[in-house]
């Protein structure tokens, strides 16, 4: 796919999970662009990282020379491959897409699985900080299966601290309620966390079997946990003796 309507779709994608999956696909076989050290006498190419606002370390990467010279200002050398041959070589590393540009971050556990399966998972953020207020209580009628896929997938990620499961409505007496996953996990690596173990539920294929709705929340495990955190039968991982 040529530059512009790699571009095109990439804006498609902030909108729509359908473009998304389209883009990244064609991600994999188009042209980007990444930063390497200027003098480097490694034997291995080496590829420049950057601290995301977030806190964690990512490769850069861009779908235009113009976005990786502006990104660049002469303080790397600029080397051109496909997206496959990028990912494929960053050997588990973060990555982000024009980062200059508000672009899209790949993290670890979504770019082996797109390499390996072509699967790439749909995920919607929300700020709830602002929402209207929200009613919690413990989960009920939640099989089995689904709670064991939660403690594999947690146990598979390392960053998690603890997973509690709730229930959540926006009303007091409401009859339908969305369940709620609520991972302690350092903040850097929040986000990380909720995208993958996102990921890890949505490939097992055995949502549509759960029908309710599902919300991921993080915590970080430095700071003071809410009071309903603490209730019985909400924590699902690690499995309290």
């Amino acid at each position: 796919m040529n530059e512009a309507a790699l571009e095109c779709l990439m804006e498609e994608a902030r909108t729509s999970h359908e473009a998304e999956k389209k883009f990244v696909h064609a991600l994999l076989d188009s042209r980007v662009y990444t930063h390497v050290p200027l003098s480097d006498d490694h034997p291995r190419l080496r590829l420049i990282m950057f601290q995301h606002p977030d806190g964690f370390m990512a490769i850069p990467f861009f779908t235009s020379l113009k976005k990786a010279q502006f990104a660049n200002r002469g303080a790397a050398r600029i080397i051109s491959t496909t997206g496959r041959d990028l990912l494929e070589g960053s050997n588990g590393a973060t990555l982000m897409l024009n980062p200059n540009d508000g672009g899209m971050v790949l993290y670890p556990e979504e770019v082996s699985t797109l390499l390996g399966t072509g699967f790439w998972s749909r995920v919607q953020r929300e700020d709830y900080s602002e929402g209207p207020q929200r009613y919690i209580w413990p989960p009920s009628d939640v099989p089995a299966w689904f709670i064991d896929d939660l403690r594999k997938a947690c146990e598979s990620l390392g960053m998690v601290v603890s997973g509690h499961l709730a229930e959540m409505a926006y009303t007091e007496h409401a009859t339908v309620r969305s369940l709620l996953i609520v991972l302690q996990v350092l903040t850097e690596q929040g986000e990380r966390a909720a995208r993958a173990l996102t990921l890890r539920l949505q490939q097992g294929g055995k949502l549509e079997q759960l029908n309710r709705s599902l919300d991921i929340t993080i915590l970080d495990p430095n700071a003071e946990p809410p009071n309903w955190l603490e209730s019985e039968g909400l924590q699902f991982y690690p499995v309290l003796n």
